[in-house]
């Protein structure tokens, strides 16, 4: 975790991040920083080795930037990660990962942020992961990561678009819009930087989520896309032994990533 400085992208910062470590008998990952009526709240998943799936929950920003007590928030039969949390029209919505149920979810707080019900289903029968939704331009557009007949998740991005965010999702016909395991699988949520859409991607090259790759969206059209590469968040963020850096998020004055370290056996 660390303050944001809102003038460059995270690889441009070379402040500290604080570096928050879950008990020994789980992992965190996928943090989604969240603004809300004053608190500042993070959504991650959280996977206990015992259950051996994941399930998503939240945790408030204590003063200092302190992480408060993580409280689970959904869980189903398959596992659940990227709690993907996105404000529309005064309501608050989570898409969960849950490519093992092949669809892709739209659920609706009904409790914030610890209740939710599921409102919609966006995408049936895929098998697609870590779909990130943003309003833009007048429409909603989704990138999201499928695969076919046996090829890898981490392989490809398919673009969808729709007028509305509960249904109506049409499949862009340059799919795959991005064909390169090295910037293909989204990593957390697309923002503006000045007027340039950032969308930030998994480099899965060096191993799943090796780093974070910035891509800027110079084309977004119905009929055409474009995305290039314009720095990365690689795992030299955190010290000690980290592999990577895996997503990336920020909302009003924090910002958080994840890494994969190396822990002892007799610490877990």
């Amino acid at each position: 975790l660390r303050q944001r400085h809102g003038g460059k992208l995270p690889h441009e910062d070379p402040r500290p991040w604080r570096v928050v470590s879950p008990p020994a008998d789980r992992y965190w990952a996928d943090p989604f920083v969240f603004e809300n009526d004053g608190d500042t709240l993070v959504f991650l998943e959280q996977f206990r080795y015992a259950d051996r799936k994941g399930e998503l929950a939240v945790a408030r920003f204590e003063q200092g930037g302190e992480l408060g007590s993580v409280e689970p928030i959904l869980s189903a039969g398959h596992h659940l990660s990227y709690p993907y949390v996105l404000r529309d029209e005064g309501q608050t919505f989570l898409i969960p990962e849950s490519g093992e149920a092949r669809r892709v979810e739209l659920w609706a707080a009904t409790d914030f942020p610890t209740g939710w019900t599921r409102a919609a289903v966006l995408l049936e029968d895929v098998r697609a992961v870590d779909a990130s939704v943003l309003r833009h331009g007048g429409l909603y557009w989704m990138w999201v990561n499928q695969s076919f007949d046996g090829g890898r998740l981490d392989d490809e991005t398919f673009l969808y678009f729709s007028e509305r965010l509960e249904s109506g999702w049409t499949p862009h016909p340059r799919n795959p819009v991005v064909s390169d395991a090295r910037r293909a699988r989204p990593a957390g949520r697309p923002f503006l930087h000045g007027e340039v859409l950032i969308r930030p991607a998994q480099d899965c090259t060096g191993g799943y989520g090796s780093r974070v790759v910035f891509n800027a969206v110079d084309l977004l059209t119905t009929d055409d896309y474009r995305e290039r590469p314009v720095g990365t968040l690689g795992p030299n963020w955190a010290p000690g032994r980290n592999l990577g850096a895996h997503t990336y998020t920020f909302d009003g004055s924090w910002e958080a990533t994840d890494c994969q370290g190396l822990v002892s056996r007799f610490r877990r």
